[in-house]
C-alpha cells in the first residue's frame, strides 16, 4: 500500500494570461488555470472531481476543499490540500509556468530536497520565499533567476549549507535561516557584494554533532543581527558593520570568549542572554555607549548602566544596584554655544539624552560622553537661562545652564576698495547673532577689524589686503565660517592726469597708486594707439612723454603695471594754444558778436571784453552786479532763488559710482541731511550740513558726504587748483565734500547728480530783436556741457560748467553729462533734466559753487518799448574741487518800477532763517 502524506500549499497566484470573465450566471477561474489545478488534483490524488464547477469550494470532502474567490475581481483558487502520490516528483518542477508568482510559502514538503536550477526563469515576479520543515539543501544557485526576491525564511532540517560569495542576491532585505544541521557541515559567507541591501540576518541553528560551523558576515547594509546558536566561537563579523542598530546573541552555550572591544563608541541595542559558560561575565566600560535591553548571565555591569538603571529602555538586568551608589556625572561646562539652536553637552554619564520637552531635546551623539542640545525655537538674542533633565526617569539629574546661539550662515560678501591697500568688506548674513564677539580674517593672517554689527550686516576695515582669490573667515568662540572671495586689484588707479608743463602737452603727469612691487612693465597709452614713454616711475607718479600729440580734445588713457589694467574714457583734454597772434580779425569779431561789449566795456586785441567797474566779464560786460538775497534751505543744501515768485532750484539729488559701461555700481541718495549754523554776521551767513549715509539702502562703507554754505555781501577769492576764482559779492557759495568713498574696483569712478527745470524752448529779446537760446550748449566736440541757460518770464539763469576738477588736490579732466531729461508732468512747455559731474577715483572730492545776482539792461537806447526794459541777472560761477566748475547766471526782466524799488528797499528780499 502506498504511503501517503498530507501537503498543505499555499500558492498565491497573480497570473499574466487570458481571462475568462464570469458569466451572468456563474464564476469561472482562468482557463490555464483550471487546467493546472486538475493536473495537482491528479498528482496527489485528490477524491473531488476534476471540473472546476466539481472542485471549487467543494466541502463534502473537508481535507481536501479547494477554496476558490474573488481576488482583484478576478475569480482564482487560492488554497489547495493535497496528499502526496509520487514523492519523487519535487513540486518546485510542476510549477514551471507560474511566471506571475509574487509569494511562495511550503510546509512540511518532503518532495522540496532542492530548489530546482531547470527554473532559471520560473519566478521572474517572485518577493518572498518562507519555507518550514524541508529537507532541502541550501547551495547556489538557490532561486538564481528570481530577480525580485526580498524576504527568504528557510526553517528546514539539512545536511549541507552553502551559502558563499558566488551568491547573488541584489534585493535581498530580509534573510532569516534556522536549521539542524547533520554531517557534513559547510561554512557560510554572508559578503556584501551577494548580499548588498541586506538590512535582517536571523540565523538559529541547533548542530547534532561537534563539527563547528564557520561563519563570515560582511555586509555594511546589515541593522539587525540575530545569532541563536550552538556556536564555540562568535562569528566573524567585526569590524561591526557600520549601520548595526540591533545585536541579538542568545542560548550560545558553546561561547567562551565574546569580544566586547567591538562595542566600543557604538550605539546598538543589544540582547545578550543564556550565554551561560562564558568566561569573563563582567561588563567594561568600553560598551557604556550601547544599551543592553536585556542582560543576563553577567556578574558585572558598568556605572554608566547603573546611573540610569530606573530607565528600562537602557539597561534591563536580573543584578541588584550596590547599595549607597552615587553616579559618578561629570559635565564639561555650563555655557552651551548652540548652532541653529542645537549645539554639543560633554561629560561623563550625562546619557542616552532620551529627553523631550516643550522647551528642549536631548539626542545621544555618544551616549554618555556627547549629547545634542535642542531649544525647540533656535533664536537670536543674549545668553539664556535653562535647567537640563539628562534623563526623564531620573529626575534628579537636572542641572542649571545658559546657552546662546553662534551659528553663522553667509548670505553674501562684497569688498570695496578704500585706500590702496585698504578694503572694507560688507557682510550681510541669513543667520547671526550681534550678541557674540567676531572676528574677520582675510588668509588666517589678516584681521578686518569690525565697525558695524548687526543682526544681518557686519561691516569691517582691513588694510595690507592685496587683489585676488582670498579666503575670508568669521569667527566667533564656538563656530566660524570661510568662504572665497575676490578682491579687486588695487592697483593701478590713476587720479590726476595734467602735463608737466602748460606749454609743452607732450609730457604727462599720472598720480595715482602703482602697487609695492617696484612697478614692472609700466606702459602708458593714450586712445589706444599713441605710446606714452615711461620717463619715472614710483608708487605714486608715473611721469612719461608721447611720442605724437594727439588732435584737440579728450581721449582716453590705458595704464597697464604688473600685468594689472587701468583704463579711463575721458581722461585728458588736449587743447593746443588756439588764441594765435593778436589781430584785427579777432578784435573785431568781438565788436560784432558783443555789440562791442553791450556798451560797457571794450574789446581787447584778442577778442576778449574788457570790461568797466561793476559789470561781470563772464558774460561780456551785459551783466552788472546787484544785491538780491537768496533763499538758504534749513534742511538741505540747495541753490535757490525766489523773486516774487519766480524761483529756481538747483539741487544734488545722488552720488553714484559708475563702472566703464556707466553702469550704476551703487548709488547713495543726498536727502537726508542734518544742519547747524557755523556763522552769522552782518556780512557772511553760514550754514554746515552733515549727510546721513548710515540710513540709505547701500550696503558698503558709509561715505563722509558734508555741505557748506555761504553767503556774503563782500567779494572773497580762492584758490581752484591752479587758478584763483574770485566771489562776487553778494554771492551763494555751495561747497559739498566727499570722502572715503569705498570703490568696488580699480577702474570705477564717481559722478555727482544734480536736478533742476528747463524750458523746452526759449529765447531772449535785444536790440529788439529776439534771439532763441538752446536750453543746453556743448563744447565743439559734443562731449560736455558747457553752459546751462534757463529763461522764466525776463527771469534768466545761466550756468557754465568749467571742464576740470580737483581729485585729491590735483588737477584732472571732469565731464559734465546730460544723464536724462524727462517731461514735465505739470505742463508741455518744460522738462526735468539730470546732470551728471564725473570725478576720478578720489578720496577727497569738493564740490564748490557760487551763485551772484546781476543787472542788464536790454538795450542802449531803449526805443523798442514806450517803457525801458531791464534785466537782473544772477551769475553763478562753480568750483569743483574733485568735481567741476560751473558758472550760473540768473536774469531778471522788470520794469523801471520794479528796479526802482530793488534799489531803494534792497532789505526787502532776505534769506530764510535758518534752525
Amino acid at each position: 500500500m502506498k504511503s501517503y502524506q498530507h501537503l498543505h500549499l499555499l500558492i498565491i497566484l497573480v497570473l499574466m494570461m487570458f481571462i475568462n470573465r464570469a458569466t451572468s450566471q456563474q464564476l469561472q477561474i482562468p482557463l490555464l488555470e483550471e487546467q493546472s489545478i486538475r493536473y495537482l488534483l491528479e498528482q496527489y490524488y485528490s477524491d473531488l472531481p476534476l471540473d472546476q464547477n466539481g472542485f471549487c469550494n467543494n466541502q463534502s470532502i473537508p481535507s481536501q476543499k479547494v477554496t476558490c474567490e474573488l481576488v482583484d475581481q478576478e475569480y482564482h483558487v487560492t488554497s489547495l490540500p493535497l496528499r502526496i502520490v509520487d514523492p519523487s516528483i519535487n513540486l518546485l518542477f510542476l510549477m514551471s509556468n507560474m511566471t506571475s508568482l509574487q509569494t511562495l510559502v511550503l510546509q512540511d514538503e518532503k518532495t522540496v530536497t532542492i530548489f530546482p536550477p531547470i527554473l532559471s526563469m520560473a519566478f521572474p515576479n517572485l518577493t518572498e520565499i518562507s519555507f518550514f520543515d524541508l529537507p532541502i539543501n541550501i547551495s547556489w544557485p538557490f532561486c538564481s533567476a528570481c530577480p525580485k526576491l526580498r524576504r527568504i525564511s528557510l526553517h528546514s532540517q539539512t545536511s549541507t549549507i552553502l551559502i558563499n560569495s558566488s551568491w547573488r542576491m541584489p534585493l535581498v532585505e530580509d534573510l532569516s535561516l534556522s536549521f539542524r544541521l547533520n554531517d557534513p557541515i559547510v561554512g557560510v559567507e554572508f559578503q556584501q557584494s551577494s548580499f548588498p541591501s541586506l538590512n535582517l540576518l536571523q540565523f538559529t541553528f541547533k548542530q547534532t554533532t561537534q563539527t563547528e560551523l564557520s561563519m563570515l558576515v560582511n555586509s555594511s547594509s546589515l541593522t539587525n543581527f540575530y545569532l541563536d546558536s550552538s556556536l564555540t566561537v562568535l562569528p566573524t563579523l567585526y569590524p561591526l558593520p557600520p549601520n548595526l542598530s540591533i545585536l541579538y546573541i542568545s542560548n550560545n552555550d558553546q561561547l567562551y570568549q565574546f569580544p566586547w572591544s567591538i562595542l566600543t563608541n557604538r550605539t546598538i541595542n543589544i540582547y545578550f542572554k543564556n550565554n551561560t559558560n562564558l568566561v569573563d561575565k563582567t561588563i567594561p566600560d568600553t560598551t557604556c555607549s550601547n544599551k543592553f535591553i536585556e542582560l543576563y548571565n553577567v556578574t558585572a555591569i558598568p556605572d554608566c548602566f547603573w546611573c540610569y538603571s530606573n530607565d528600562t529602555s537602557i539597561i534591563k538586568t536580573s543584578l541588584t544596584i550596590p547599595s549607597e551608589f552615587t553616579c559618578p556625572m561629570t559635565i564639561d561646562s555650563r555655557e552651551l554655544y548652540l548652532i541653529r539652536g542645537s549645539g554639543l553637552l560633554q561629560g561623563s554619564n550625562i546619557g542616552w539624552g532620551l529627553v523631550s520637552t516643550p522647551q528642549y531635546k536631548l539626542v545621544a551623539i555618544v551616549p554618555n560622553q556627547k549629547l545634542q542640545f535642542s531649544i525647540t525655537t533656535p533664536r537670536i538674542g543674549p545668553a539664556e537661562n535653562i535647567d537640563i533633565t539628562f534623563n526623564s526617569k531620573t529626575p534628579a539629574y537636572t542641572f542649571p545652564f545658559t546657552f546662546i546661539e553662534s551659528g553663522i550662515t553667509i548670505d553674501r560678501l562684497d569688498a570695496h576698495r578704500i585706500q590702496p591697500l585698504q578694503f572694507g568688506l560688507n557682510i550681510t548674513f541669513k543667520w547671526f547673532n550681534p550678541f557674540l564677539n567676531h572676528t574677520v580674517w582675510i588668509g588666517n593672517t589678516i584681521e578686518c577689524i569690525p565697525v558695524t554689527n548687526t543682526s544681518n550686516y557686519l561691516y569691517c576695515l582691513a588694510n595690507n589686503v592685496g587683489g585676488g582669490n582670498q579666503t575670508v573667515t568669521i569667527r566667533n568662540i564656538n563656530n566660524n565660517q570661510s568662504t572665497s572671495l575676490l578682491f579687486p586689484p588695487s592697483y593701478p588707479v590713476v587720479t590726476s592726469v595734467s602735463t608737466l608743463d602748460p606749454n609743452e602737452i607732450k609730457n604727462l603727469s599720472l598720480f595715482g597708486y602703482y602697487g609695492e612691487n617696484n612697478q614692472t612693465g609700466v606702459s602708458v597709452y593714450i586712445n589706444n594707439t599713441i605710446e606714452c614713454i615711461v620717463t619715472s616711475k614710483s608708487r605714486q607718479l608715473i611721469n612719461c612723454s608721447l611720442i605724437n600729440v594727439p588732435s584737440d580734445g579728450i581721449a582716453s588713457i590705458s595704464v597697464i603695471v604688473d600685468a594689472l589694467l587701468f583704463n579711463r574714457t575721458d581722461a585728458i583734454n588736449f587743447k593746443s594754444n588756439s588764441n594765435g597772434p593778436p589781430g584785427g580779425n579777432q578784435k573785431d569779431q568781438c565788436i560784432q558778436d558783443t555789440k562791442n561789449c553791450y556798451g560797457n566795456g571794450q574789446c581787447e586785441d584778442y577778442g576778449i571784453c574788457v570790461c568797466n567797474q561793476g559789470y561781470d566779464s563772464s558774460d561780456n560786460c551785459r551783466t552788472q552786479f546787484v544785491l538780491i538775497k537768496p533763499n538758504i534751505n534749513n534742511t538741505k543744501p540747495i541753490a535757490s532763488f525766489d523773486m516774487d515768485g519766480i524761483d529756481f532750484d538747483f539741487e544734488m539729488i545722488s552720488i553714484q559710482e559708475l563702472d566703464l559701461e556707466e553702469v550704476v555700481l551703487k548709488e547713495i541718495p543726498t536727502v537726508d541731511w542734518t544742519s547747524t549754523i557755523i556763522e552769522n554776521t552782518t556780512t557772511l551767513t553760514s550754514v554746515y550740513y552733515q549727510l546721513n549715509t548710515t540710513s540709505s539702502s547701500l550696503i558698503d562703507s558709509p561715505p563722509l558726504v558734508s555741505a557748506n554754505i555761504s553767503f556774503s555781501t563782500n567779494a572773497r577769492s580762492i584758490m581752484f587748483g591752479p587758478q584763483e576764482l574770485t566771489i562776487n559779492p553778494n554771492s551763494i557759495k555751495l561747497a559739498v565734500n566727499i570722502s572715503s568713498w569705498a570703490f568696488k574696483s580699480n577702474l570705477s569712478y564717481l559722478r555727482v547728480v544734480f536736478k533742476t527745470k528747463i524750458n523746452n524752448k526759449q529765447s531772449y529779446t535785444f536790440d529788439c530783436e529776439e534771439h532763441s537760446i538752446d536750453s543746453l550748449s556743448f563744447d565743439q566736440f559734443g562731449a560736455t556741457i558747457q553752459y546751462l541757460r534757463i529763461i522764466k518770464e525776463g527771469v534768466q539763469f545761466n550756468g557754465r560748467f568749467i571742464d576740470y576738477s580737483l581729485a585729491d588736490g590735483r588737477p584732472t579732466y571732469s565731464k559734465t553729462q546730460l544723464v536724462s531729461m524727462t517731461p514735465s508732468e505739470t505742463d508741455d512747455d518744460t522738462s526735468i533734466v539730470l546732470i551728471g559731474i564725473t570725478l576720478a577715483q578720489c578720496q577727497s572730492c569738493i564740490l564748490d559753487p557760487d551763485f551772484t545776482p546781476l543787472l542788464s539792461a536790454s538795450s542802449s537806447g531803449g526805443d523798442c518799448n514806450p517803457e525801458q526794459k531791464w534785466k537782473i541777472i544772477v551769475g553763478v560761477v562753480v568750483g569743483v574741487i574733485g568735481g567741476a566748475a560751473v558758472a550760473f547766471v540768473l536774469v531778471v526782466s522788470a520794469k523801471r518800477a520794479r528796479l526802482f524799488y530793488i534799489r531803494t528797499r534792497p532789505s526787502s528780499i532776505r534769506m530764510k532763517p535758518t534752525n
